[in-house]
């Protein structure tokens, strides 16, 4: 599945805690490419060096510089695997497909995560038994509430969606221990009970086939409608290959620091590039 795909790719249910994923953002790019040294003696093997490993395979030409159509190469891969009619354009209906097996695989792995019964549906109790088992491990001295007695001393950022950019999702404060709330099971149950009323469209008290697949269609369609606002430049209604890389061309520009058409070492102080790799 091409990279954007990845990023573009559809989580089937918005829930909270492990009984389910937000979906992905549309439209953001992960690209192969950061800093290289000009030098051909780069060490590749260094341990967790991913960012490092991953700008080797994009210098094709092993010159030790990443030029533009290298940096570009991934991207147009992307565009060509999209491009399923090959008429040189990526319309909604390609977004579409390429995201419709990924969703599909998505709710079938949800539903065999969390339906413990094995009827094919989803109960209200089997929805709500991740969020409590998560809340019941994190709560430590099981008085009912996570607070500061419950997290690490040294936490800057919490854990899991009781910090960061999961809290923040629940309504339960961002990150940083200064501005966390303490959360209790009865906020948690009450979000996880607020999610299943708005997926449960009949209102029966279970999610069935139709409502997972009526969840997946809904962010395929705002997948889509987002990818188009943020790259349809001329608004025609479908993506040139110039349109679909404008961003990533754009990140190529503002990382070649001094416009010579390559990203190589020059373009990184020297007691930064360590660092640059490693990340």
């Amino acid at each position: 599945m091409p990279k954007v795909m990845k990023s573009l790719a559809v989580c089937v249910m918005v829930t909270i805690g492990t009984t389910g994923a937000g979906v992905s953002q549309a439209g953001t790019e992960k690209n192969e490419a950061s800093a290289k040294p000009s030098k051909m003696t780069t060490d590749y093997s260094g341990k967790g060096n991913t960012a490092l490993k991953r700008l080797k395979r994009l210098d094709a030409d092993k010159n030790g510089a990443i030029s533009k159509a290298e940096y570009l190469t991934p991207r147009s891969a992307e565009f060509k695997a999209l491009d399923s009619n090959h008429d040189n354009a990526v319309d909604p209906a390609e977004i579409g497909t390429s995201l419709l097996e990924p969703a599909q695989f998505r709710t079938k792995r949800f539903v065999k995560r969390i339906d413990a019964n094995h009827d094919g549906k989803i109960s209200r109790e089997e929805f709500e038994q991740g969020p409590r088992a998560h809340f019941a491990g994190r709560d430590l001295n099981s008085d009912g509430k996570i607070d500061a007695q419950d997290r690490p001393p040294s936490s800057g950022g919490g854990y899991g969606w009781f910090g960061g950019e999961h809290s923040k999702k629940m309504g339960l404060g961002g990150g940083g221990r200064g501005n966390r709330p303490d959360v209790t099971l009865d906020t948690v149950v009450a979000k996880t009970q607020a999610e299943f009323n708005k997926m449960d469209g009949n209102a029966d008290g279970t999610l069935d086939q139709s409502e997972l697949a009526q969840q997946s269609a809904e962010r395929i369609e705002f997948s889509k409608k987002r990818l188009m606002h943020w790259s349809d430049q001329n608004n025609d209604g479908k993506l040139s290959e110039e349109e679909f890389s404008a961003r990533t061309l754009k990140r190529f520009s503002n990382l070649d620091l001094n416009d010579d058409g390559q990203i190589d070492g020059n373009d990184f102080p020297a007691s930064e590039r360590k660092g640059w790799f490693s990340r």
